[in-house]
């Protein structure tokens, strides 16, 4: 099964000089907790979630419309393509410790997402249902290593 097979499309964008309220109210308006923030090109600059929203308001304590997104927004985003496997995808989400994917077309712009929540409803039960995708047990290692109960856990140099 593809990733463009149980995508989130169209993606919600927005650019990096838009203000933290214009975020908050996309993910309102759309039911989304993350949005892909891109550049003039529409390369995909960086990834916005509503804890990122939520702790700058915090450290900021100034309202979101005067927060801009940039200063804000993750730069370092891990991404998969539309043709990607899901098994390809649930693997960089298990390796990186995230629960979205931008999903990006041949020429590199994003054109949907991928949650820990598609994965989940694309999984099948081996024995009752043999098509392709992901079992319940492999989507419960991808859960686990997001929220930090990994059974695959990083080694720690301490």
């Amino acid at each position: 099964m593809d990733v463009r097979e149980i995508m989130t499309s169209p993606l919600q964008a927005l650019g990096p000089e838009d203000t933290l309220n214009c975020a908050a109210k996309t993910m309102r308006d759309h039911a989304v907790g993350c949005l892909a923030i891109v550049d003039d090109a529409g390369k995909l600059a960086g990834i916005l979630t509503d804890r990122d929203i939520a702790l700058s308001a915090y450290e900021h304590g100034e309202a979101l419309w005067q927060l801009r997104i940039v200063d804000s927004m993750s730069r370092q985003v891990w991404t998969c393509r539309a043709e990607d496997g899901v098994d390809q995808a649930a693997r960089i989400m298990r390796e990186h410790r995230v629960r979205r994917l931008p999903v990006l077309d041949a020429a590199g712009k994003p054109i949907g997402m991928i949650s820990l929540d598609d994965l989940a409803h694309a999984s099948r039960q081996p024995i009752l249902d043999p098509t392709p995708g992901l079992t319940t047990d492999e989507i419960g290692d991808v859960y686990d290593a997001t929220s930090g109960r990994s059974k695959h856990e990083r080694s720690d140099p301490a």
